[in-house]
């Protein structure tokens, strides 16, 4: 059941694709707004692969713990927070939610982020893959970097979306 204390309204997001050891690494900075009364915490759905490294509210470091799939961040007792969540895994699976090979990637944000109710308004990301991989998500593609065995794309939406995806 989705924490229905808050909304995630704005996201900018780094992930980097490792198809070779089929693992993500990400960074997500999550803006919240806070609703009704409030406990000082939240939680976000978070893939079960994924471990989180480290967790911060305003700039500020904030303890976390993990309960299922549930991702807890305490620290949170205003109207508005800043998240920023760093975290990483191996999928050893596929599912309907993320898959990751050798060739390809398909992701819808419950695979790849941490994820609750939102009411998104703004979402900037950028996507590392292997270079010779392509990237597609929704918004416009503002930068697409080369470098040697990668190409990173940035993306950004400032439409109202109900959710993200990306195919690589």
């Amino acid at each position: 059941v989705p924490d229905s204390s808050f909304r995630i309204i704005s996201t900018r997001y780094r992930l980097e694709l490792l198809p070779a050891d089929r693992a993500v690494r990400g960074t997500d900075t999550l803006g919240i707004r806070l609703l009704g009364p409030q406990t000082g915490r939240v939680r976000f759905r978070l893939f079960p692969f994924y471990r989180v490294t480290g967790a911060w509210v305003d700039g500020r470091s904030a303890r976390f713990s993990v309960e299922a799939d549930q991702l807890v961040v305490e620290g949170t007792g205003r109207d508005s927070a800043t998240l920023v969540l760093e975290y990483a895994g191996r999928i050893n699976m596929g599912s309907d939610f993320a898959r990751i090979d050798a060739e390809r990637a398909v992701f819808h944000e419950e695979g790849a982020l941490p994820t609750g109710l939102y009411e998104l308004s703004y979402v900037r990301g950028s996507i590392v893959v292997p270079r010779g991989w392509e990237a597609v998500t929704v918004g416009e593609l503002l930068a697409r970097e080369e470098r040697n065995d990668s190409v990173t794309f940035v993306w950004e939406s400032r439409d109202r979306l109900a959710s993200v995806g990306w195919i690589c």
